[in-house]
């Protein structure tokens, strides 16, 4: 049974999950996909736990039920390795590709099963990829490889075709609302900022930007402080922005106008996630007010400017403002 108190939703996902382990017919890779910071690294480690850890705390055992999943939530687990980008990285390089391919040929420290997680795994170099496909077509005994990314289509299909998928759709409202709510309280937080913010999450909390202050395991604070500062910054940065859109709409906008607010939403690479989300709903009420002509233009910018952010162009800022310019200047 999966064990994952932070884990919000995704209940068929989780079933099926469970069925592989009841079952024991768990494939030897996974592809989680999904949008980003909707769960599915909680998920994938919550399933390795799982998979690890004895079916109960039995004597003579090598390991306790307790004890093994402590020790997975907390990354030190001899037989769990997770595989991420290096901070400042581009992409996941081959050389650390190949030490995980290599630690997972080594018999298991207890004897069982070994779990690998690799988050953000369209992120691997092709070099990288290429590299891990060896492993999936001759992939050691008892060894379960999970897959992580909100880009499935940047992977190598020959890599995808080698893994079984496990797709996580976004988050009702509802549901985010508990999730951001329970952090928000953590940090003291309530009234306007928790409007400003739950107004950003469309069915996903990667808007907001919590990575840097979430434990990956369990998504709980790793720093209430930094926390409470980072929403705090990022209330007061959604309502001066916010407020320029509003501005614009109350006159005459011209392409001047709305090229300056653009340069305020996209001025830096980090602000991105943010700036998406605004532009995305102000493009939304624009267009339902336009006609379909300027609706459908506008529309068009938009999907490119969402297909070049995921694949991390320098040319996204640029479609995002025109799809701005499309839906205001009519």
């Amino acid at each position: 049974m999966l064990d994952a108190e932070s884990l919000v939703g995704h209940k068929s996902q989780l079933q099926l999950l469970n069925r592989m382990i009841d079952s024991s017919t768990i494939p030897h890779a996974l592809l989680f996909s999904g949008p980003e910071a909707i769960g599915k690294r909680l998920a994938a480690f919550s399933f390795s736990a799982s998979l690890l850890a004895p079916k109960s705390d039995v004597q003579g055992a090598a390991v306790s039920r307790t004890a093994a999943l402590s020790q997975v939530w907390s990354n030190t687990f001899p037989d769990f390795h997770v595989l991420a980008r290096e901070h400042d990285a581009r992409d996941i390089s081959v050389e650390n590709v190949r030490s995980l391919c290599d630690e997972l040929m080594l018999k298991p420290y207890y004897g069982g099963r070994r779990a690998a997680i690799i988050n953000d795994a369209h992120r691997m170099s092709l070099a990288a990829a290429n590299a891990l496909l060896k492993t999936l077509e001759e992939p050691p005994p008892s060894t379960h490889i999970i897959l992580i990314t909100h880009a499935p289509h940047r992977l190598p299909p020959t890599v995808v075709s080698r893994c079984q998928q496990v797709h996580f759709a976004p988050l009702p409202a509802a549901e985010i609302s508990a999730v951001l709510q329970r952090l928000l309280a953590a940090c003291g937080l309530s009234g306007s900022t928790a409007k400003e913010l739950s107004s950003l999450c469309d069915g996903t909390l990667s808007a907001l930007q919590l990575d840097p202050y979430l434990d990956p395991a369990t998504s709980q604070p790793n720093d209430i402080a930094a926390l409470t500062e980072h929403f705090e910054e990022l209330s007061t940065k959604v309502k001066a922005l916010r407020k320029q859109c509003r501005a614009l709409a109350a006159e005459r906008p011209t392409v001047s106008n709305v090229t300056r607010v653009c340069q305020s939403l996209f001025g830096t690479k980090e602000q991105l996630p943010l700036a998406r989300t605004i532009a995305r709903q102000e493009v939304r009420r624009r267009l339902l007010e336009g006609p379909s002509e300027s609706r459908a233009n506008a529309l068009i910018r938009f999907l490119e400017a969402e297909r070049l952010i995921d694949s991390r162009s320098a040319q996204a800022e640029l479609q995002l403002s025109a799809a701005m310019i499309q839906a205001y200047c009519r």
